[in-house]
């Protein structure tokens, strides 16, 4: 009798086949979800895949790529997931050698990327482990069904077309992707050229330490960081731009992503960072304007790093006496220093690196091929022209969040069923917050939305509890226990109560000081006239 016919094949033969085949659907549909999410597919992020999220920090992180080509690792599991697919719904007369080496090779870099995210890169992403577990369960099924003697050739054939056809599909989305944001970005550079020629009144915003000419007509100022490789990019873009143009100076100013500088980030993302800014602070100290930029220029062609055997070598090369640079190095004037530009950078609402300004005013896009030099270009045919240089002061932080949020596409957000919003369906302004009970600026905001004079406004609040219990993957230093309780407790009230209940206990939560704890809830309830404890503790 043949071998693999269905008619006859044992049960757990079968058993395994459908195992394998259930396996492979679900992998293919969270890699796909993690395919949709890097087109931006469904228009906003997946759940669980925003900014800061796990999801963004694997997938955007050194491992969610393929080095040198660019290309997205979800990609890649997503084609060989429609390869082995294809080539599994032609095994059911046995799973030929090369298609079961092909699932244990896979199932082998499943391992190796969930050690990555959960050791090495410590995220968790829901869509990536349901990846690896389907992965898993084919493995699993591959194994059970055992080997089969049969012809390999139509299923290397079958799964070598999918994974091409797959590959080229993928390929099309993100050559289309990509169009759509160089699009944007061009347009946005566009705009914002037409805002650095424009300019304003004269004002006052330099750095400490400038290359190039200093009354050069178009003045730059660089908030930098010296691990930040987008600030590498734009640095020697900068630099090259000075030594061309002999009107453009720029001026440095710090702002490293290291909490050993900023004690209130989450991650340490650049370690050196901090160290980096601090010792080119010391040369300016020590050797003036000059000392600083050479090292400037090295830091930056070193990556920012060095460590604390290699950096006397180092500044001997340089031409500083270790013996009296270190000490100055490592006191207080050179942090106070990084750390005014912090506040200063925080003052005027930057949160990231590089930020660029041309005589005062942002670039506001960065990304776009060239966009600095094709600022200043434009600039300066703008000044040969004859109109008049001028300056402005950076708007203060919070005037920029309002430009910026002026400046933002409008977001369509997700739908919530138990919502419990308060103010007309029909009102002019809807907001919508997502924050935590117990985090004190998501108290002031509450409190000043609902201050607002009117009866135009309608507000809806959404929970985002930065505590262990209910949000294990938050990537925040700070943790405010019981925020899970509460916030299970709030939209309790609601089921019970209605919408009055609801807000009745939102109040009382965002006036509440100090943990929520059962206890607390116990007495609210008594007072609130909710019996919120009871259906939490359920």
């Amino acid at each position: 009798m043949p071998m693999g016919d269905d008619s006859t094949a044992p049960v757990p033969g079968r058993l395994a086949w459908t195992a394998g085949l259930l396996g492979l659907l679900v992998a293919l549909s969270a890699s796909g979800m993690l395919v949709a999410e890097h087109l931006q597919l469904m228009g906003e992020s997946l759940p669980g895949c925003g900014p800061r999220s796990g999801c963004a920090k694997i997938t955007a992180g050194p491992w969610g790529s393929i080095p040198g080509l660019g290309w997205p690792v979800s990609f890649v599991g997503f084609a060989f997931f429609a390869a082995i697919l294809a080539s599994w719904c032609r095994s059911r007369r046995g799973i030929s050698p090369i298609l079961r080496r092909a699932v244990l090779v896979g199932g082998a870099g499943s391992l190796a990327f969930l050690v990555i995210m959960l050791g090495v890169e410590r995220a968790f992403c829901i869509y990536c482990v349901s990846t690896h577990l389907g992965n898993f369960l084919l493995v699993t099924a591959c194994l059970v069904a055992g080997r089969a003697s049969i012809d390999s050739f139509p299923q290397v054939a079958t799964a070598a077309f999918a994974f091409l056809i797959a590959t080229g599909g993928l390929a099309g989305g993100k050559i289309a992707r990509d169009d759509v944001i160089r699009e944007r970005r061009e347009q946005r550079l566009a705009e914002n050229i037409e805002e650095v020629i424009g300019g304003g009144d004269r004002h006052a915003f330099t750095g400490r330490w400038r290359y190039g000419p200093e009354d050069a007509r178009i003045q730059v100022v660089f908030f930098s960081d010296y691990q930040c490789p987008d600030c590498q990019r734009v640095e020697g873009e900068m630099k090259q731009l000075v030594q061309m143009r002999g009107d453009v100076s720029i001026s440095m100013k710090h702002f490293p992503m290291s909490s050993k500088c900023q004690p209130d980030l989450a991650r340490d993302l650049h370690p050196n960072a901090c160290w980096a800014a601090r010792a080119a602070e010391t040369a300016g100290i020590l050797g003036g304007n000059d000392s600083f930029w050479k090292m400037h220029f090295w830091l930056f062609g070193q990556g920012g790093s060095f460590t604390d055997a290699s950096l006397p070598g180092d500044l001997r090369r340089l031409g500083f006496d270790p013996g009296s640079f270190i000490p100055v190095m490592t006191s207080h004037q050179t942090m106070a220093r990084v750390r005014a530009d912090i506040d200063e950078a925080k003052s005027l609402g930057i949160f990231y690196t590089p930020m660029i300004f041309i005589n005062g005013v942002e670039m506001k896009e960065i990304r776009a091929p060239f966009a600095l030099t094709r600022a200043i270009t434009a600039l300066g045919v703008a000044l040969d022209r004859g109109e008049a240089v001028t300056y402005t002061a950076p708007p203060p932080a919070r005037d920029k969040y309002v430009d910026d949020w002026r400046d933002s596409p409008r977001k369509t957000l997700p739908y919530d069923p138990t919502a419990w919003p308060s103010g007309p369906e029909d009102a002019a302004v809807n907001i919508v917050v997502w924050g935590d009970f117990q985090q004190p600026y998501t108290r002031e905001l509450d409190a000043l939305i609902r201050e607002i004079p009117g009866d135009d406004i309608r507000y809806t609040f959404r929970h985002f509890p930065i505590d262990e219990m209910c949000n294990p993957g938050h990537n925040f230093k700070a943790v405010f226990d019981g925020s899970c309780l509460a916030a299970m407790a709030t939209e309790a009230a609601g089921e019970l109560g209605g919408t009055e209940a609801y807000w009745r206990v939102h109040s009382w939560m965002m006036s509440r000081e100090g943990t929520i704890t059962t206890q607390t809830l116990r007495q609210a309830a008594l007072a609130l006239g909710v019996h919120v404890t009871e259906r939490v503790l359920r």
